[in-house]
């Protein structure tokens, strides 16, 4: 078109933006236009999407079967760890020397309060009193519902890898014929949820033991309170028994002098000094009450009770067996002890750590698997080598700025690995001197008590029959008599206190070691 054309068309004047518009708009058509209507050789295309079908997360053979296998595999361990919970079905080690009536009834008990503490009053036995701590201790259910919860974290398991996979699967199909596909690149991240980096199996595994053993530890420990507990209150109950029954006969004695005073057959002194000791027994007995109040206050706690709640006298828990050899001891120990258990667990459980951050900050620049490499799924495309979607490992280290703060993380959790290893050495030393130290204190008490039965004890009781034999028939003094009487208590009173000590180091022993004083008890409630 000439210039005079163009003008004659309206080309000049207000006209010609609008023209000039339209002029380039007509341009980037035909610029844009395929210079070939041919379509890309079917070659190209299958190759295309043999690669996309190879990278799929679900491309294996077998997919579907390998993630139903997984979701039965997580359900069937999930089961098996509902029925530990289960003491109707499978009874924790703890309890294994109960009865199976003997729990039946502490569970009918324990949600019937008032029955309870009508039961408690008339003297429970000793196994029934272990059942209902194990069933009403605050401290062993809140332990034991941890340990529930912790159990859930299966079903998390096997639903987010179901959800993930199929997540996946959905976005790596998914094509677009506009712009670059850069919606392959969601894939290439895996998002744990927020409560916690446990969608692997091997760490919801190990994160469940370590909830059951820390159940274990409280149930032992309130067990072995118990047993305390019992001995302690069984001792004042027989050191009150005991006061009173020398009160009475040191009364009778008093009544007598006061009528040898009258008529001059004795000295007012004796009278006094009777009356002295008198004071200091009901002193004592008064002591003897206010500590027995405390110690049912202590066993009700146990049993999550008022701290009013009457108990009768409780039956004892027996004496203990052969004690064991420190080698013996020790050998437990490394099989039974939940404390050392729990040190392994933590440092595993800290390596399981170790490796899923690895697994997540610093992973093979593969599609599908890494948060940092760029996007390789898209443009790996049969123009590329077919490795170009698998680049090497890059070198992370602190002195890459993109890097630096996972690099950092990573060290920080290396070395926390090394102090878990490290806490793993002192709680397997630390077990050790525990049962060197309560076999000492079992080997101890088993030896006074063993002095005080055949020695103190019987010439204690020996001398003062003779005394008072001679005390009546005049050839021994006041003096003589009140002091065969004060020896003869005090054994009473030494052997009785050495009973509960026995019964406070076994259970030292067993805290040391790992087991429970229920774990000991035969079916007749004795060890």
């Amino acid at each position: 078109m000439t210039k005079e054309a163009w003008n004659q068309k309206g080309g000049t004047g207000t006209n010609r933006p609008t023209c000039l518009i339209c002029l380039a708009y007509l341009t980037c058509l035909t610029a844009s236009a395929p210079a070939s209507d041919v379509p890309p050789s079917p070659a190209l295309v299958a190759a295309h999407l043999n690669q996309a079908e190879s990278l799929k997360p679900n491309a294996a053979a077998n997919y579907d079967e390998a993630l139903k296998a997984l979701t039965k595999k997580i359900a069937a361990k999930l089961d098996a760890r509902e029925k530990e919970l289960s003491q109707e079905s499978a009874r924790p080690a703890l309890l294994a020397g109960i009865p199976a009536d003997v729990l039946a009834q502490a569970r009918t008990l324990a949600g019937d309060e008032s029955r309870l503490r009508e039961f408690l009053k008339k003297g429970a036995p000793f196994p029934l009193l272990l059942a209902l701590t194990a069933e009403r201790n605050p401290e062993a259910c809140s332990a034991r519902e941890a340990w529930r919860a912790q159990l859930r974290r299966f079903d998390q398991a096997a639903y987010l890898e179901q959800l993930v996979s199929q997540y996946r699967s959905f976005v790596r199909e998914l094509d677009t014929t506009v712009g670059p596909q850069s919606h392959k690149e969601m894939p290439e991240a895996t998002f744990p949820f927020p409560a916690a980096l446990t969608l692997k199996g091997q760490i919801v595994d190990a994160e469940a033991e370590l909830a059951r053993l820390r159940y274990e530890a409280v149930l032992r420990a309130k067990l072995n309170e118990m047993l305390r507990a019992v001995a302690n209150l069984r001792y004042l109950i027989a050191a009150e028994a005991l006061v009173n029954e020398s009160r009475a006969l040191l009364e009778q004695t008093v009544q007598s002098i006061e009528g040898r005073v009258k008529s001059g057959l004795a000295n007012q002194s004796e009278l006094l000094g009777l009356q002295s000791d008198l004071a200091m027994l009901d002193a004592r007995r008064v002591t003897l009450q206010r500590e027995a109040v405390t110690a049912r206050a202590r066993a009700s706690a146990l049993l999550n009770l008022p701290p009013d709640c009457e108990w009768g006298v409780p039956a004892a828990a027996g004496a203990p067996g052969a004690l064991p050899s420190l080698d013996a001891s020790l050998r437990l120990a490394a099989a039974r002890s939940q404390d050392l258990k729990m040190a392994q667990r933590e440092a595993g459980l800290m390596e399981l750590m170790v490796r899923m951050a690895e697994t997540e900050l610093l992973p093979r620049g593969s599609a599908g698997h890494s948060r940092l490499a760029p996007s390789t799924g898209a443009e790996a495309g049969p123009t590329r080598s077919e490795m170009a979607a698998f680049p090497d490992r890059p070198d992370v280290n602190a002195a890459r700025a993109a890097f630096g703060v996972n690099a950092a993380y990573l060290d920080e959790l290396r070395v926390r690995v090394v102090q878990a290893q490290r806490e793993q050495d002192a709680a397997a030393a630390r077990v050790k001197l525990e049962v060197q130290e309560a076999l000492f204190a079992c080997q101890a008490a088993e030896l006074e008590l063993k002095a005080l039965d055949e020695a103190v004890l019987p010439k204690a009781k020996q001398n003062f029959e003779n005394v008072r034999q001679r005390y009546t028939a005049g050839a021994v003094s006041l003096d003589a008599y009140v002091a065969a009487g004060r020896e003869f208590l005090e054994a009473q009173l030494k052997r009785e206190a050495a009973l509960r000590e026995r019964a406070g180091a076994w259970a030292g022993w067993q805290d040391a070691v790992g087991v429970g004083v229920a774990g000991e008890l035969s079916h007749d409630g004795s060890k």
